[in-house]
């Protein structure tokens, strides 16, 4: 996964001039951009619903016990 967002252009790879075992990884302006693009996604996904926080949550609980007495 990380080449592929290397070759994006959302990363960029480098070894640690202190250790060369060590593989630094930092986010590139694209990445951040596409990170920023990403943090407005839940919020619009709560307005969109209509829906407050607790009961989203309540219903991200009683969906979980559905799937634990399903299996």
């Amino acid at each position: 996964m990380l080449k592929r967002l290397e070759a994006l252009g959302y990363v960029a790879r480098h070894r640690s001039t202190s250790d060369e075992r060590v593989l630094e990884i930092t986010t590139t302006d694209a990445g951040a951009a596409l990170r920023a693009q990403a943090e407005t996604v839940p919020p619009r996904i709560i307005e969109r619903l209509g829906m407050g926080l607790d009961e989203l949550d309540a219903l991200r609980g009683s969906l979980h016990r559905v799937i634990e007495a399903a299996r």
